[in-house]
C-alpha cells in the first residue's frame, strides 16, 4: 500500500477534507465525519506518520501527539493500535497498548496484542511483566497463570510460591497440559525434577511428544541424567524453541548428557 493509499485510509476520504501542513493544528478537520472531531485528527496524525516513514523524530513526536490527543477515547487509541499494527509499527503499537491499559487494566484485548509484539521481538522479560499484570486482572484464569510460572522458570525468575501455585492450578484441572507442564516446570526450577518428572509423565503419549511439552522434558531428564530420553526430547523442542532463553535452556541440557 503506497503512502497515498494509507493516507486516504486513515483519513476515511469522502467524510473527512484535512490539512496536512500542520498535524493536529487550527483547521486539521474542518468537514463533517461520522466519527468525533478528536478521533478524526487522531487518525490524521497517525497518517502522517506513515508519510514521515518514521525517519526523523519528528514522525515518533507526531504519534506522541496522536496519542495524547485521543483523550480518553477509546475508539481513538484501538484506530492507532490497528494502524500501527497495519504498517508494522511496534514501537508505536506497544506505546498506545501500554497507554490504553494505564487508562483501563481490563481491556483485555490489548493484553493479547502486547504479548503478540513482545513473542515477536523475543522480549520475555517484557512478556513476563506483561503476564504478572494480565494475572492480576484475572486471577482465577489457569491459562494467563500457568504461562506466567512457565515463562519465570525460563528466565529463572520464578518467585518462591510457584511450585506451590502450580500445584494449586493441576488441583482444580487435573487434565489440564498447561498446569501440569507449569506444575513440572516449576519442580525443575526448584532442583526437584525426581518429582517434575511423573507429573510430566502423567500426560498422554500424544501430549508428551508436542514440542512444547518436550521442552520441558528434555530440561528434566537431562538433569536425571537420562540420554537417549533428553536427545530424543531435545530434537523434538529444538524447531519450536523460538527465545534465546530456550534455546540456551536446551544446549544447557545436551551439555549435560555429554551432547
Amino acid at each position: 500500500m503506497s503512502d497515498a493509499e494509507i493516507l486516504i485510509f486513515a483519513q476515511r476520504s469522502g467524510d473527512v477534507r484535512c490539512r496536512t501542513d500542520q498535524p493536529g493544528g487550527p483547521g486539521a478537520a474542518t468537514a463533517y465525519s461520522p466519527w468525533s472531531g478528536i478521533e478524526v485528527v487522531v487518525e490524521h496524525l497517525a497518517a502522517r506518520v506513515q508519510v514521515l516513514r518514521f525517519s526523523d523524530t519528528g514522525g515518533k513526536q507526531t504519534w506522541d501527539d496522536a496519542i495524547g490527543a485521543s483523550g480518553n477515547s477509546l475508539t481513538g487509541l484501538k484506530a492507532l493500535a490497528r494502524l500501527a499494527s497495519i504498517w508494522r509499527y511496534s514501537d508505536g503499537e506497544e506505546r498506545v497498548l501500554r497507554n490504553i491499559l494505564g487508562r483501563n487494566p481490563k481491556i483485555f484485548w490489548a493484553y493479547d496484542g502486547l504479548r503478540t509484539l513482545y513473542i515477536a521481538r523475543d522480549d520475555l522479560p517484557r512478556l513476563l511483566d506483561l503476564y504478572g499484570a494480565w494475572s492480576a486482572q484475572l486471577p482465577d484464569d489457569a491459562s494467563i497463570a500457568a504461562a506466567r510460572i512457565m515463562l519465570g522458570c525460563i528466565l529463572n525468575r520464578a518467585d518462591p510460591a510457584a511450585i506451590d501455585r502450580a500445584a494449586k492450578l493441576t488441583a482444580r484441572d487435573p487434565i489440564s497440559v498447561p498446569a501440569k507442564a507449569a506444575y513440572a516446570a516449576a519442580l525443575w526450577r526448584g532442583g526437584r525434577s525426581a518429582d517434575a518428572w511423573p507429573v510430566l509423565a502423567s500426560l498422554p503419549p500424544d501430549t508428551l511428544a508436542r514440542p512444547d511439552v518436550s521442552f520441558w522434558t528434555a530440561l528434566i531428564q537431562a538433569d536425571l541424567g537420562h540420554v537417549a530420553e533428553t536427545v530424543a526430547a531435545i530434537r523434538r523442542a529444538a524447531p519450536a524453541a523460538s527465545s534465546s532463553e530456550e534455546r540456551s535452556l536446551l544446549k544447557a541440557a545436551a551439555a549435560k548428557v555429554g551432547r
